[in-house]
């Protein structure tokens, strides 16, 4: 699969009545769904990273080619701009997936856990199983993507350390230990089925559910990660404006791309 299937995908279901053929996190109000859900796996899926482990990146090619993309689907008619303006919009997005009036969508394994689970999601699916399926985000190309992947994602989340300053350095690592050993993690999870980062506490507590496996093995060789930089949150909310800029129509991909990276410019004392 190709970012060009989805494009075509999303025509085909067009033509279904009172359907959103594609649900692409866009703008300030989906907060950092829109970049971590949006914006950082498309981009990677151009080959470039939003930061390069020496550099923010500024108004390059794969940016443009991802902000081509929003408005390839805002402008196309594929996705619901005002829906992006929303307080409450990326709600809406799931229920009305859940409904079945949208298409697809671009979401992490929360989506498939917490919001169409038939046992206690937000907005369940009763026949979640059989009715929704699953896929890998593709890069724009085959071969494409970071470190020439054809299928690419973005990962982000917490890490715990040990200040080795500490007067109780040997005890806070036994600790830690202990938090992150098999019978911790799995009492921690109580019997839901969660991705850990354990593949022994994966193998037993996914064994039930076929897409979060798939996700468990499948994606985090493939993965790249939120930088863990403090300029990190106002570079999210700047890539956000530039997508939510694009989606409604009041700039194109270009446009929005030089405003960001002026706005990193401020941020960030650069990007390349």
């Amino acid at each position: 699969m190709l970012a060009a299937d989805i494009l075509e995908a999303g025509e085909a279901l067009s033509a279904l009545d009172g359907v959103t053929p594609i649900q692409l996190n866009a703008g300030t109000a989906m907060g950092e769904a829109t970049t971590m859900q949006g914006l950082l796996p498309l981009l990677a899926g151009t080959g470039e990273e939003i930061h390069d482990g020496d550099s923010w990146a500024g108004d390059t090619p794969g940016l443009r080619d991802v902000l081509g993309l929003y408005e390839d689907v805002y402008g196309g008619g594929l996705g619901d701009p005002v829906l992006q303006q929303e307080a409450q919009g990326r709600d809406k997005s799931f229920e009305r997936f859940a409904e079945g009036t949208v298409g697809m969508l671009v979401e992490g394994d929360y989506f498939w856990r917490s919001v169409v689970n038939p046992e206690g999601g937000t907005a369940p699916r009763e026949n979640r199983d059989e009715a929704v399926g699953y896929a890998l985000i593709p890069a724009v190309q085959p071969g494409a993507g970071v470190r020439g992947q054809d299928f690419v994602s973005t990962s982000g989340g917490s890490v715990r350390a040990v200040n080795p300053a500490s007067d109780n350095a040997e005890l806070a690592h036994e600790l830690l230990q202990f938090m992150n050993s098999a019978e911790a993690i799995t009492a921690a999870v109580d019997g839901d089925a969660r991705i850990t980062a354990r593949t022994d506490v994966n193998d037993q507590v996914l064994t039930g559910d076929p897409m979060l496996s798939f996700i468990a093995d499948e994606v985090p060789p493939l993965t790249s990660y939120r930088p863990p930089l403090a300029e990190y949150p106002q570079v999210s909310v700047l890539l956000q404006e530039a997508t939510g800029a694009v989606a409604t129509g009041d700039r194109g991909p270009a446009e929005a791309a030089q405003e960001y990276a002026s706005g990193l410019e401020e941020v960030s004392g650069g990007g390349d």
